[in-house]
């Protein structure tokens, strides 16, 4: 564990959790993509990554690290720096319906298909 005594005052309470991650046994290649990384290479590197996330017991603080100060690399507190970023610009990846969601509502300019014209 690094040795945080070295640190102002106050400061080291604030960086503790980064010495209690899950990722800290675990090579950093698991959490940063090698330069042209694409594809399914990237895609499983990033499970892996997500997968020491998901247990961790400072996934919380290490999330709220990343966006907070906009980390633009690696996988932190289980989101990408591409998820990150479309979190940080408000957009949310369209979510898919799931059993017990109720049906959405016909919009105002496209009724059923099948609504018959209204007659006179």
């Amino acid at each position: 564990m690094a040795d945080y005594s070295t640190l102002p005052a106050g400061l080291g309470e604030s960086w503790d959790w980064q010495g209690r991650g899950a990722c800290r046994t675990r090579p950093t290649d698991t959490f940063f993509h090698p330069d042209f990384e694409r594809g399914e290479s990237r895609t499983q590197r990033e499970s892996a990554a997500k997968a020491v996330c998901e247990w961790c017991p400072v996934l919380t603080q290490c999330r709220t690290y990343a966006l907070t100060t906009r980390e633009p690399y690696g996988t932190w507190g289980g989101l990408t720096a591409t998820e990150r970023r479309t979190l940080l610009r408000g957009h949310r990846a369209p979510r898919t319906a799931e059993p017990g969601d109720p049906a959405p509502a016909p919009s105002a300019t496209h009724g059923p298909a099948h609504t018959p014209p209204a007659t006179r």
